[in-house]
């Protein structure tokens, strides 16, 4: 992660993206935006945000034929098991482990569930993506 310090980072806050620089500060690594905003981010904070897996982002998320096809849905907070339940694993995802600390509340059309968002997860391509892949809708590597 040390690798992205300064490097700058794309986020969106509403309908408005803002670039920021990366720097590390007292083990945080902070992202100073252009209006003067800044984040104090963890490691899995800051690799989330480089992922395009933060809060309002809208994503797709491949549910399987099963379960729906690719359903778009915005990231509403960070998993708390005691607050958003079991998390959802679709029927044909053959890989059923999940990670606490890459999983988000999604909401989805038809409601909203706690899903696992890993980066090891995350498709560019979906042709033949496996169940439980996903990609941003708006990707905050590919701005200008």
């Amino acid at each position: 992660m040390s690798a992205l310090v300064g490097t700058t980072v794309h986020r969106k806050f509403g309908d408005i993206w803002h670039s920021g620089t990366v720097s590390l500060d007292d083990g945080w690594y902070r992202v100073t935006y252009e209006d003067g905003d800044a984040d104090d981010l963890s490691a899995v904070e800051l690799q989330q945000l480089v992922d395009g897996a933060y809060i309002d982002a809208t994503i797709s998320y491949y549910a399987g034929a099963k379960d729906g096809g690719w359903c778009e849905g915005v990231i509403q907070e960070p998993y708390k098991r005691s607050r958003h339940g079991v998390v959802w694993i679709p029927v044909d995802q053959t890989d059923k482990t999940w990670s606490g600390d890459r999983c988000f509340q999604v909401d989805f059309a038809d409601g909203h569930c706690p899903i696992d968002l890993r980066s090891c997860r995350r498709v560019s391509d979906t042709t033949d993506a496996p169940v439980g892949s996903w990609y941003p809708l708006e990707d905050p590597g590919k701005r200008d």
